[in-house]
C-alpha cells in the first residue's frame, strides 16, 4: 500500500490490515459480488483487470475508486503477485451520474461506432429509447439499422454516405421500431473522425423526440387547417410596429411580405379608411391600448382598385412592460356579406312596406323561437325592436305557455296548426287567431311562419249573430207555443162541441168530426215539437236541467240509445238562455255522434255547477275516436267547439276506454 491510501480513505497505511478481507470489507455490498466475480475472472484468464467500485473512508462514506490491476506468474505460469492501482473518480462518477440523469431526463442515449472493428456500443438511455436490456439485445450497426422503418432506414444511409463523403456531419429526424414493436421518433446526430481521408470513428447521440414531433404534427396538421380556413375565409393576418410605424402583413401562401408602398404608417392606413369609419377606427386604437383589451372594428377600406370594400378587424395590443409597443391582429374582407346584408335590409324594408298595411300580423321565427321578421310594431315596440326578441314578447302573459308548446309542437311534427288565444292586458279582451306553419329550406326546418289575426270584431258579430238567432228561435218557438198551439187548442175544443150537437141530429157524420179533432189535435203536438226544438230550454220551466233530463228521456226514441242523466246544480250559479241553449245543441251533437259514428249503447250525461262556474261532461261506451268514421271529426265536431268557444268555455273531446269523453267546462 502507498501513501496515497491515506488520501482517498483518509487511513494511514498501519491502520488497514495488510490483507485481502480487510480490503474487501470496506466495499461497498451492492459492488463486492461484482467485483470479486471480476477479480476471479482475471486470475482465471492471467491477464488482470479494471473495475470501480465504492469503498468506504475512514469518515464511513463511500467513494468511487477506478482499480486497474497486472497479474505476475512464476516461472510455472502460476499467478504470483498482483501489481496494481486505485484511482478516486468520486467526483468523475458523481459527474457521470449527472449525466446519465440528464441523458434519462432529456431522453438522450449515446453511442460510438468504430469503423476498424465495426463495434457498435450504447449507452444505458440507447437500450431504454429501444425498448430492451444489453442481456435482449445483441448491439451492431446492422441491428440497429435494421429496427428503422423501411423509408427511414434508406434516409439514415444516405445521410452517412454524404457524411462519409466529406461533410463529417449527420443530423435527422427519422421513425424507428422500439423491440416492443412501438414505432418512435428520434433524432440521431453523428461526428465522423477522418483518417487519411477516410472515416475510422463516428460518435454521437440518439434522442427520443416522440412527444415533440406528435406535437409538431399537430401543430402543422391544425396550422394546416387554420391556412385553409383564413384563406376561404379570406382573412390575413396583420401587425404594426408602433415604434417604427410600420405595418407587415402574414400572406399564408409566402413568407411575410413588409408593404411600406401601401401602407407606409398607421396615417396613411387611416387615410385610406372611409371618412365615416375613420373616428371608429382611431378611437378603437385608443380602447385597445388604454385596457389593454381585444377590439373588433368594422370599417370602409380604399383599395389601390380605386374602390371601398368592407373589413372587420380584431386586434390585440402589445407592450413592453406598461409601454404599447404595437397591435397585432387578423382582418377579413366582408364585402360580400355586408352587400348581402344590405341587400336582406332592402328585401325586408320592401317586404314589410308591402305587408304594413295588411290587417294580419306577420311573424317569422327562427328554430329558437326567436323573432326574424315581424311586419308591424307590438306594445309599444317598433317591428326593428322586436327582430331577434322571443316569441314571448308578441304574447300575453297567461297565453306564453300554450303557444309556446304548440310552436314546439310544430317544430316536432311539421304539422300546420291553427289556435287562438285571448289578450285582456289592454283592460278589453282582444281574441287572436293564428295560422303556424313550419318553414323548410331544402328539406331542413328553420323556422315558423305565423300569420295573426286579430279577430275580436268578428267574435262580436258572431256573437250577435248567435244573440239575434237565438232571439228570433225564442221568439217563433213562444208563438208557436203560445199563439199557434192555443189557437189549435180552441179550434179543438169548439170542434168536440160541434161534435156534440151534431150527434142528436146527425149521427152519422160524428166519426168525420171526430176523425178532423184528431188531426188538429195531431197538429198541435207537431206546433209543440217544433216549439221545444227553437226553444229547448226555457228558465221558467227548469232551465239546462230539466231540458237535459226530458232530453235524455226522448234519447231512446229519437238516437237509440240508453241515456242516463244526473245532475248537481248550484243555486248561486245561473246560465243564461243562450249559454245555456249552446250547451243543450253540444248535447244533442255529442248524442248523435256516440249513436252515428261512435256505434254506443250506453251514454251519460253530468251537469255539474258551482258558485263560479259549470263542467258539462258527456261520456259514450261506443268505438271511441280512434275507430270513428272519419266524418267523426268533421263540421259536427268543429261546431261544438266554436260554441263553447261562444260563451267563453274550454271544450275537450278525447277517447276513453271505451267510447269517448266530450267535456265542456266554463
Amino acid at each position: 500500500r502507498s501513501r496515497a491510501v491515506q488520501e482517498v480513505l483518509g487511513l494511514a497505511a498501519d491502520e488497514i490490515e495488510s490483507t485481502v478481507e480487510a480490503w474487501t470489507a470496506r466495499i461497498h455490498p451492492r459492488d463486492f459480488v461484482a467485483v470479486k466475480k471480476t477479480i476471479a475472472v482475471a486470475l482465471m484468464s492471467g491477464r488482470g483487470w479494471t473495475t470501480s467500485y465504492r469503498i468506504r473512508d475512514a469518515k464511513g462514506r463511500y467513494r468511487s475508486i477506478l482499480d486497474r490491476a497486472l497479474i505476475q506468474r512464476n516461472t510455472a505460469g502460476d499467478a504470483a503477485r498482483v501489481i496494481g492501482c486505485c484511482v478516486d473518480v468520486s467526483e468523475i462518477k458523481r459527474l457521470t451520474d449527472i449525466l446519465d440523469e440528464t441523458q434519462r431526463i432529456a431522453k438522450i442515449g449515446g453511442w460510438e461506432y468504430s469503423y476498424a472493428t465495426r463495434d457498435l456500443t450504447w449507452t444505458d438511455e440507447m437500450f431504454r429509447i429501444y425498448d430492451t436490456h444489453a442481456a435482449e439485445f445483441e448491439v451492431s450497426w446492422e441491428a440497429m439499422l435494421a429496427q428503422c422503418v423501411p423509408e427511414s432506414g434508406e434516409q439514415l444511409r444516405e445521410a452517412f454516405a454524404r457524411a462519409e463523403a466529406g461533410s463529417g456531419h449527420v443530423d435527422l429526424e427519422i421513425e424507428i421500431n422500439s423491440l416492443k414493436d412501438q414505432r418512435l421518433w428520434v433524432r440521431i446526430i453523428g461526428h465522423l473522425e477522418m483518417l487519411g481521408g477516410r472515416p475510422f470513428r463516428a460518435f454521437g447521440s440518439v434522442q427520443n423526440i416522440q412527444a415533440k414531433k406528435l406535437a409538431q404534427i399537430q401543430l402543422e396538421n391544425t396550422t394546416g387547417w387554420l391556412k385553409l380556413s383564413m384563406n376561404m375565409a379570406n382573412m390575413h393576418a396583420w401587425r404594426w410596429d408602433r415604434a417604427q410605424n410600420a405595418f407587415e402583413f402574414a400572406n399564408l401562401d409566402e413568407p411575410q411580405v413588409h408593404l411600406p408602398s401601401v401602407y407606409p404608417d398607421m396615417e396613411a392606413m387611416l387615410a385610406r379608411v372611409h371618412p365615416k369609419d375613420q373616428s371608429a377606427v382611431r378611437r378603437a386604437i385608443e380602447i385597445a391600448f388604454s385596457g389593454p383589451n381585444e377590439v373588433r372594428q368594422e370599417f370602409e377600406l380604399l383599395g389601390v382598385d380605386g374602390r371601398y370594400r368592407s373589413y372587420a378587424t380584431t386586434a390585440r395590443p402589445l407592450f413592453e412592460g406598461s409601454v404599447p409597443r404595437g397591435l397585432v391582429g387578423v382582418i377579413q374582407d366582408v364585402t360580400a356579406r355586408r352587400d348581402s346584408e344590405r341587400r336582406l335590409r332592402r328585401s325586408e324594408e320592401l317586404l314589410r312596406a308591402t305587408t304594413a298595411n295588411t290587417a294580419d300580423m306577420l311573424v317569422l321565427l327562427d328554430t329558437a323561437l326567436r323573432v326574424r321578421f315581424i311586419n308591424k310594431g307590438v306594445n309599444d315596440l317598433t317591428a326593428e325592436q322586436l327582430i331577434g326578441r322571443d316569441i314571448g314578447a308578441l304574447l300575453p302573459t297567461a297565453a306564453r305557455p300554450g303557444v309556446v308548446q304548440k310552436l314546439t309542437r310544430i317544430l316536432e311534427t311539421g304539422q300546420t296548426t291553427t289556435f287562438e288565444f285571448e289578450s285582456s292586458e289592454t283592460g278589453q279582451a282582444h281574441y287572436f287567431e293564428n295560422r303556424a306553419v313550419l318553414v323548410r329550406d331544402r328539406g331542413v326546418a328553420t323556422g315558423i311562419s305565423i300569420s295573426m289575426r286579430d279577430i275580436t270584431e268578428r267574435k262580436g258579430l258572431e256573437q250577435e249573430i248567435l244573440d239575434v238567432s237565438g232571439r228570433e228561435r225564442q221568439s217563433i218557438g213562444r208563438d208557436l207555443h203560445d199563439g199557434l198551439g192555443q189557437e189549435l187548442t180552441g179550434v179543438a175544443l169548439m170542434l168536440r162541441g160541434l161534435a156534440g150537437r151534431i150527434k142528436e141530429r146527425c149521427p152519422d157524420v160524428v166519426a168525420n168530426v171526430n176523425e178532423i179533432v184528431g188531426h188538429v189535435n195531431q197538429s198541435i203536438e207537431t206546433a209543440r215539437s217544433l216549439a221545444r226544438g227553437l226553444l229547448p230550454v226555457r228558465t221558467e220551466t227548469g232551465g239546462l236541467s230539466s231540458a237535459l233530463r226530458a232530453l235524455a228521456a226522448r234519447s231512446r226514441h229519437l238516437y237509440g240509445l240508453e241515456v242516463q242523466f244526473h245532475s248537481h246544480v248550484s243555486r248561486n250559479f245561473a246560465l243564461t238562455e243562450t249559454n245555456a241553449s249552446h250547451l243543450y245543441r253540444i248535447t244533442q251533437e255529442a248524442l248523435t255522434n256516440a249513436s252515428r259514428h261512435g256505434q254506443a249503447s250506453l251514454v251519460k250525461i253530468s251537469l255539474t255547477t258551482k258558485d263560479r262556474g259549470f263542467t258539462l261532461r258527456i261520456t259514450d261506451n261506443g268505438v271511441g275516436l280512434s275507430q270513428a268514421t272519419p266524418s267523426a271529426s268533421g263540421m259536427g265536431l268543429k261546431i261544438m267547439k266554436y260554441r263553447a268557444d261562444m260563451i267563453g268555455a274550454k271544450f275537450d273531446i278525447a277517447s276513453n276506454e271505451p267510447g269517448t269523453v266530450v267535456t265542456v267546462a266554463g
